[in-house]
């Protein structure tokens, strides 16, 4: 829950508030969750500031890749590399990427790998959009907006459309 009180406060800019949320509750984390709970919401919260930098120091800390931290510290991983425009180092991402999600799904039955499949998927045709490979943005974006299975729909449809405009 630690991750999820925060990410509203993000998502609506409320950048002081979650900060300070994350530094205050960290003590109140069980000490088995507090390293990778405390450095992925962090790393969370530097993203959402575009420092994309200490985002990525923050998420090269966590060591525990069992966990369903994990998961997510992967995903955001990529959505770094993507604004850093670091297509090389997220193509050879991608592939542990799905090698990872194919071992966590094994772990955790209820998890869909569907969702983020899906979003590695939209994800690498961005960055084939930006490659000189000829996808229309537009196109892009419509099916994105169709897809019911996704995580992080809203960032993929921002990307888009930065792509468009």
């Amino acid at each position: 829950r630690y991750f999820y009180i925060t990410a509203p406060a993000l998502h609506l800019k409320k950048f002081e508030w979650a900060k300070n949320f994350i530094d205050n509750f960290k003590e109140k984390l069980p000490p088995v969750q507090e390293d990778y709970q405390y450095l992925h919401t962090l790393a969370n919260y530097y993203f959402s500031m575009k420092d994309f930098g200490k985002a990525l120091e923050e998420l090269s800390k966590i060591k525990d890749n069992k966990h369903h931290i994990a998961l997510t510290a992967n995903k955001l991983k990529m959505q770094i590399l993507y604004e850093l425009k670091d297509f090389e180092t997220f193509l050879y991402t991608i592939d542990s990427y799905r090698h990872f999600l194919k071992n966590y799904c094994k772990i955790f039955i209820e998890t869909n790998p569907k969702i983020n499949l899906n979003f590695v998927k939209y994800l690498r045709r961005l960055i084939d959009i930006q490659s000189g490979k000829k996808i229309k943005p537009d196109e892009l974006r419509f099916e994105i907006q169709r897809e019911k299975i996704i995580t992080s729909k809203n960032w993929l449809l921002e990307k888009t459309n930065e792509l468009i405009r």
